[in-house]
């Protein structure tokens, strides 16, 4: 496989409502992606194989296997996998189980603070050497992430087996510029080391909270920009990298809280549109309030009637109180994943790019 034939490379939590959405979209959505799958711990069941199990009965094409790093999300092996004694052995040794159920898999490198120099090359050797294809994910924030992407691309015996994610994680508004002149830099300077090196460039600005979003005073509709587009576009597009994203999932692990609102999201290119509504009423359910929600999404002038897809398909049938499963965020979050990911590669494919304003330039 070459990793420059996927156009998107989505990052992907192994939990319930996103490995739903995952499940549902079409066979040829699926074959365009290279997902790097975060192992996380799943319902009551916190192992890595059952983790991977699920992921695998969503999805069954290549993928990127790496580790949930956040700590209320890590596997119950995540210790013993992440150890580098005799050479990350534990580690290859579930990439090795992994590959025997999907061949296409494809090892991340290890890499955080307490790996050392030597430590992280010999598994870069190692890794190559078992499985030929490798990822590594680096903040390009950080110089000793750089540096470690640079080692990388300088001691891998063919360059085609590597691939590197400039992942910024959560990004907004302040950070959008340095994540992307850092994600620049971090390009100009893995391209000096070898001009063929295949990268892609992650980020998420999905919020948590959508109040200030709110463009009605009753906060029940709104914009949201998608600057993690914005920035792979303003970088040259797929002229320099790969995109890659959280798929309208923010990128930092938190629990909800709070009052229960219903919030229907539609992705254009550029911004989400989303409408939500709150009780008024203490006899309204969360099924009604989806309902009103998918109401006035569907009358938006940007929804697309001619789309086919699983998740589409739910708002219409929502919007007419067919559905009665799709009453907790938690599904929204499925029909959410589903969508973006199949608008994304829609407009990937279409060349569809955000509108630049007159103060902003291509990069590359």
């Amino acid at each position: 496989m070459e990793y420059g034939n996927y156009i998107y490379a989505p990052v992907i939590r192994t939990r319930t409502s996103e490995l739903q959405g995952i499940a549902e979209l079409r066979e040829e959505t699926k074959v365009k992606l290279l997902p790097r799958v975060d192992l996380a711990k799943l319902g009551q069941n916190h192992s890595v194989n059952n983790s991977l199990d699920q992921w695998l009965s969503s999805f069954s094409g290549p993928a990127i296997l790496n580790l949930a790093p956040y700590e209320k999300l890590r596997v119950s092996e995540y210790d013993d996998l992440v150890d580098s004694s005799n050479n990350f052995r534990q580690w290859i040794s579930f990439v090795e189980k992994s590959k025997c159920v999907n061949e296409s898999l494809i090892p991340s490198i290890i890499y955080n603070n307490k790996v050392t120099k030597r430590e992280f090359v010999k598994q870069v050797h190692e890794l190559e050497s078992q499985f030929n294809k490798i990822v590594l994910t680096v903040d390009p924030r950080k110089e000793r992430d750089i540096q470690a992407a640079l080692e990388a691309a300088t001691v891998v015996n063919d360059i085609d087996n590597l691939l590197i994610i400039l992942d910024c994680g959560q990004i907004n508004p302040s950070r959008q510029k340095l994540a992307l002149e850092s994600t620049l830099d971090a390009i100009n300077r893995l391209r000096s080391i070898d001009t063929s090196v295949e990268i892609v460039t992650a980020s998420t600005s999905f919020p948590k909270s959508f109040a200030s979003y709110c463009s009605d005073t009753a906060g029940e509709k709104g914009v949201i920009p998608m600057l993690e587009w914005d920035n792979y576009h303003t970088l040259g597009g797929r002229d320099v990298a790969i995109y890659g994203d959280y798929a309208s999932v923010h990128g930092e692990f938190y629990e909800t809280r709070g009052v229960f609102v219903a919030r229907v999201d539609y992705p254009t290119p550029s911004e989400w549109i989303f409408e939500r509504r709150r009780k008024l009423t203490d006899d309204q359910t969360g099924k009604q309030l989806y309902q009103l929600a998918a109401q006035e999404m569907i009358n938006n002038e940007v929804w697309d009637d001619d789309l086919d897809l699983w998740s589409s398909n739910i708002i219409r049938k929502v919007s007419k109180g067919e559905i009665e499963k799709f009453a907790s965020p938690s599904k929204w979050i499925s029909v959410r994943v589903n969508l973006y990911i199949e608008r994304i590669v829609d407009f990937l494919e279409s060349g569809i790019t955000p509108v630049l304003q007159e103060d902003e330039e291509v990069y590359w």
